[in-house]
């Protein structure tokens, strides 16, 4: 079989080389067009990653970032973080560079980066297991591609466990690198890189532990002839290792925040293990049955690892003490990467992520074997520098080309982060824009919205930040994720810290879905029927106002003035909001709409507009010209009795109150200076009033 291997081998050798000869003139461009093409790839690589990148647990760090930059303090007292601050701060970075609008973009540039740091990782095993460069260069690139471009649920994402894999990517590789141990100066540093790389994948995820094992071990044992500062290198390592392990808490402890941290970092944490209610050998039985039903769905990747045991198996002997080691390695990873996410007990597709690393390194072996047993096929040739991008076109189609098809069209129509955020916003849907246009009227981006909640994304679709700590209601409830629920798990003076955070956050509105309705007989409910009240209910979600806003809204300003309803027309005052009050008679709709139209005087076309129309039942429904997907519609039923009316316009947007509900609401562009009202029949007894006691409408934007 090896011979019959040999000689096809040896037949396409021979072809590849006779192709090369005829195409000589075109060496020179090998190594340019290869490069860049990769980097072509790593650019539509980013641009689908800005689309993946906001997925369900790093949106959850971005609200936690956004809330500590809007109130100061500890990740930790602005939300309950069961993980390292390593995580959070890399978000918060991406924050302060990306703002609002190029978050996400900054986010897949940095899970290129730890792609990248992996591919490194596999380029250095298939080295040391006898690769030439240009096939560890294309298994750098299969690496890099396969997290940045595949339809894996880890691919294309920045979880905490896709840092941790590239920390310890990092401290294999700065710890295999000779040239980084040549002097005094550079032995220091190797180790403190090797160290804290380690240390800090610990600290961000405590499971990681078992994996960051091995890879300590074979850093202390490659380098067990080097000396560090003041003793050997073996013996600094791990030393460097605790001391980044122990900064976090050793930092909170000093900085006042140890309890938050505590609560969220081992705590929490060790309610996430033990809310599973699963005993060890329980444990032990779910990891068999998935890692069974794993490879059962993988064959081809099952065959992989049994090639490489028997390829090692085989080979064993003929090995160096160094070749040896890097198998061990490979093969340490691969199981305590199962060991990780038994003993997690969760087996969320992106978690695998811990166990495509020590795969990849695997794959870098083998392909090592091959360079090593056919020198004469991979020697010098200039064609070779090609394989990289042949293998990166090969892995885009094995993994799916999906995401790379996404990441192109991203990449040829986007031209600007203000494009991006246009592209972003054309697809939200009617709801989101009525109620954040209701929600600007009384707040501006980055103010405290209270909500129970099971997700993140509502927070950032309304721009606004979690008005307590306490960002979804699981953590209110002792709801572990995959796990049970009950008081045990809630951390202790969590309802008094709620209190605490909403008298300081003094929030202006109040969100739950009718899906998920507020728990009875919580602090919670009994908070939120005393300061707020309902103003906006479509079916599906009810917002609410603080009672003093509810009843500014709801009320006619008794200070208003006689106001002519034809031509209706009422500038907009930049110290308040300004309203027009008046009677409608929802009869007169039957007719024909009543249209609300905001713009510039005297004669530009209307920028935004809200028409109201009426049904036989008496059912007012409004629909808008900026919410997209056809007009959303917002039916209220008044009956056919004359009902007050108010339009009220603020800074960034205007809403159609009737009978003391919104039934219209819409953005409203800068500089918008009148209201006109299209057939005013239905309109009488108008009254324009200003609001300068009631700021919240005028207040400039924080963005």
């Amino acid at each position: 079989m090896a011979e019959r291997l040999d000689r096809a081998l040896d037949v396409i050798a021979d072809g590849y080389l006779a192709l090369v000869r005829r195409s000589s003139w075109t060496r020179r461009w090998y190594v340019p067009v290869t490069a860049a093409s990769l980097v072509l790839v790593a650019v539509v690589a980013v641009f689908r990653m800005e689309t993946s990148g906001a997925d369900y647990d790093p949106q959850y760090i971005r609200l936690i970032v956004e809330r500590t930059m809007r109130y100061g303090g500890s990740y930790y007292e602005n939300g309950i973080h069961n993980k390292g601050p390593l995580e959070p701060f890399i978000y918060e970075i991406a924050g302060r560079l990306g703002g609002d609008g190029g978050f996400w973009f900054v986010i897949g540039v940095f899970a290129l980066v730890a792609a990248s740091c992996v591919g490194m990782a596999a380029a250095v095993f298939a080295i040391r297991s006898g690769a030439p460069t240009v096939l560890a260069a294309s298994v750098a690139a299969m690496a890099v591609v396969h997290l940045t471009l595949s339809n894996a649920d880890y691919a294309g994402v920045l979880y905490a466990r896709n840092i941790t894999v590239a920390l310890l990517a990092i401290a294999f590789v700065v710890s295999a690198h000779d040239s980084a141990w040549t002097s005094h100066p550079r032995r220091i540093a190797a180790v403190v890189v090797v160290g804290v790389s380690v240390g800090l994948a610990v600290q961000t995820l405590f499971t990681a532990c078992f994996t960051a094992t091995p890879v300590l071990i074979w850093a202390m044992w490659t380098r067990r002839r080097d000396r560090g500062s003041r003793w050997p290198a073996w013996l600094e390592m791990p030393l460097a290792a605790a001391a980044a392990l122990l900064s976090a808490p050793v930092y909170y402890a000093a900085t006042g925040s140890w309890r938050p941290f505590v609560d969220g970092w081992w705590v929490y944490a060790r309610s996430m293990s033990t809310g599973t209610g699963r005993s060890l050998g329980s444990q032990l039985d779910l990891g068999w049955n998935n890692i069974f039903e794993y490879y059962r769905d993988r064959p081809a990747l099952a065959v992989l690892i049994q090639v490489w045991l028997v390829a090692t198996a085989v080979k064993w002997r003929d090995l160096d003490g160094a070749d040896r080691s890097t198998r061990l390695l490979a093969g340490g990873w691969f199981i305590t990467a199962w060991i990780e996410l038994v003993l997690s007990q969760r087996y969320s597709s992106h978690y695998f992520v811990v166990l495509a690393a020590p795969t990849i390194m695997m794959i870098a072996t083998l392909v090592g074997d091959v360079g090593r047993r056919w020198p004469t096929v991979f020697g010098r040739r200039p064609s070779l520098a090609l394989l990289p991008l042949v293998i990166t076109i090969v892995t885009v189609f094995v993994g799916g080309r999906a995401p790379f098809d996404l990441g192109v069209d991203a990449a040829s129509h986007v031209t600007s982060v203000d494009d991006l955020v246009a592209r972003r916003d054309a697809g939200i849907d009617g709801r989101t824009r009525v109620v954040a246009a209701s929600l600007d009227l009384v707040s501006v981006g980055d103010d405290p919205l209270l909500m129970w909640t099971s997700v993140p994304w509502p927070y950032l679709n309304f721009d606004r930040v979690s008005a307590t700590r306490y960002i979804w209601k699981s953590f209110l409830l002792g709801e572990i994720y995959l796990g049970r629920t009950g008081p045990e798990y809630v951390l202790p003076g969590t309802w008094d810290q709620f209190e605490a955070d909403l008298d300081r956050t003094a929030p202006t509105a109040f969100i739950v879905e009718a899906t998920n309705p507020v728990e009875p007989g919580t602090p919670f409910e009994v908070r939120v029927a005393r300061d707020f009240s309902e103003v906006f209910d479509d079916g599906s979600l009810s917002l609410s106002y603080r009672n003093d806003l509810a009843r500014w809204l709801s009320t006619p300003v008794a200070t208003s003035e006689p106001f002519d309803l034809d031509p209706p027309s009422v500038v907009v005052a930049p110290e308040g909001c300004r309203r027009i009050d008046a009677t409608l008679d929802p009869t007169a709709l039957l007719d024909e709409p009543l249209t609300v139209e905001f713009g510039r005087i005297p004669n530009d076309p209307p920028s935004a507009s809200i028409v109201l129309s009426a049904s036989a039942d008496g059912t007012i429904a409004a629909e808008s010209n900026r919410i997209g997907f056809a007009g959303y519609s917002v039916p209220v039923g008044v009956g056919t009795d004359p009902v007050a009316a108010s339009i009220v316009v603020g800074a960034r947007s205007a809403v159609v109150v009737v009978d003391g509900v919104i039934v219209g609401a819409v953005a409203v562009d800068a500089g918008d200076e009148a209201v006109l009202v299209d057939e005013p029949g239905a309109l009488s007894d108008g009254a324009d009033s200003t609001s300068p006691d009631f700021t919240g409408c005028a207040l400039p934007t924080r963005r």
